[in-house]
């Protein structure tokens, strides 16, 4: 099937022969693991044809055993005792987008809230926040991609209006979309008590918690929804498998306190809908239980390292030293990626990103995206993506950004001549 057939069934078109899209976020699709899934709905139709009822209206979070699984999952996905995460602490939902989604209609957030964000964040989630009309406040960075909470400390303490107003703050905590930035576990823990202490709430993406590479494996902060008081607590923090096992089966989940469960058990959308991915969560439990979902996120991370690692030296190699593959401190040091899809890239001051999209897209075929669409206001960094592409595409990708960007910058030491 050519690409332009396969845009009948995907959101955004996907790249033909010779084309390399460092914008677009899927993962690859070798990756999507369709043995996989087509063998756990063949088992569960075999085992819940017997039981009808399971075809029913489903409860509003998910049935309890998928819960039960998930939570199982959670536990060893962060080294935890049993019990730390029960089923009554999960919510299951479409993915990460229905979460936030059901998030912010159980907040009530409109047109008199204030909802704080990160200097760049998921351009999608925007649109979501834009669509309610909440005033929009974004959090700069600290020097190391972080959500600058000194700051945002005393904005809320100065700010009357915005402290009595406030709903939310979202994060994404690792490995940041653009930045890729890892929020340390102390700042979390922060950040919970300002959620606190000024009566707002947090919706912490956690999509990428299912992607570290080998050197942070067994070092990461945890989720942030387990730093937070389980009875009584302000944190959701959301995730999903889409990234890592297939984006089409919409099944993801929320992790939260009690009193929040409730809240959303008793929001309208899953009061009276149900549970949307209810059959997903049939095919589900057969991986959990069968413990496919443990070596599948492994090969996925180890899968993505490779094609970072590949991008990633590509980059130093041919982009000019006028460039910084540190996101926010042009001079800071430069690392490679260590979970995620993302690295961004500093531009020459000289060069603009909006105008170095058009030049790639016209020129070399080639489509980036700069972080304008991500609420950045400058115009000299731009986005790119390694989950899709093969490591060579990724390689020929880089050796054509940096020509282009070579180009803009020779063209623009002309006109200052």
């Amino acid at each position: 099937m050519s690409s332009v057939d396969s845009w009948r069934y995907t959101g955004s078109k996907l790249p033909e022969c010779g084309e390399i899209n460092l914008a677009l976020g899927y993962p690859a699709t070798s990756s999507l693991r369709v043995e996989t899934i087509r063998k756990a709905f063949d088992q569960m139709f075999e085992e819940k044809i017997s039981e009808p009822e399971f075809f029913h209206y489903s409860y509003a979070t998910g049935y309890r055993e998928i819960r039960r699984l998930l939570a199982e999952f959670l536990m060893r996905l962060y080294n935890l005792r049993s019990c730390e995460i029960e089923a009554g602490d999960l919510a299951i939902c479409g993915g990460v987008a229905y979460g936030l989604d059901s998030i912010l209609s159980v907040l009530g957030v409109d047109s008199s809230s204030v909802v704080f964000c990160e200097e760049l964040t998921y351009y999608a989630t925007l649109k979501m926040f834009r669509e309610r009309n909440c005033q929009l406040v974004f959090v700069p960075f600290t020097k190391h991609g972080h959500l600058d909470l000194d700051w945002l400390e005393t904005q809320l303490t100065q700010n009357q209006l915005w402290a009595d107003n406030i709903k939310l703050v979202y994060t994404i905590p690792t490995f940041q979309n653009p930045s890729g930035a890892i929020m340390p576990e102390h700042m979390r823990v922060r950040l919970i008590e300002l959620a606190h202490r000024f009566n707002f709430y947090i919706a912490s993406d956690e999509i990428y918690n299912l992607t570290p590479f080998s050197p942070v494996k067994n070092s990461l902060p945890t989720s942030m929804a387990l730093l937070d008081n389980k009875e009584d607590g302000r944190v959701f923090s959301l995730g999903s498998f889409s990234k890592v096992l297939s984006p089409s089966l919409r099944f993801g989940w929320i992790h939260t306190s009690r009193n929040l469960v409730a809240k959303l058990v008793d929001s309208g959308v899953m009061f009276c809908g149900s549970c949307v991915c209810h059959l997903s969560c049939g095919a589900m439990e057969v991986i959990f239980r069968n413990r496919t979902i443990d070596t599948i996120i492994e090969a996925g991370s180890k899968s993505l390292e490779h094609r970072a690692n590949s991008l990633f030296e590509a980059l130093v190699e041919h982009l000019p030293k006028s460039c910084s593959l540190n996101c926010c401190d042009r001079d800071g040091p430069v690392s490679r990626p260590l979970g995620g899809c993302f690295i961004v890239i500093q531009l020459p001051q000289n060069v603009s990103a909006s105008k170095l999209a058009l030049v790639c897209e016209e020129k070399h075929k080639l489509t980036i995206q700069p972080t304008s669409s991500f609420g950045d206001r400058r115009d000299d960094r731009v986005r790119l993506c390694f989950s899709y592409h093969s490591p060579s595409e990724l390689k020929n990708g880089a050796i054509l950004l940096a020509n282009a960007i070579k180009e803009l910058e020779d063209s623009s030491s002309l006109n200052n001549f």
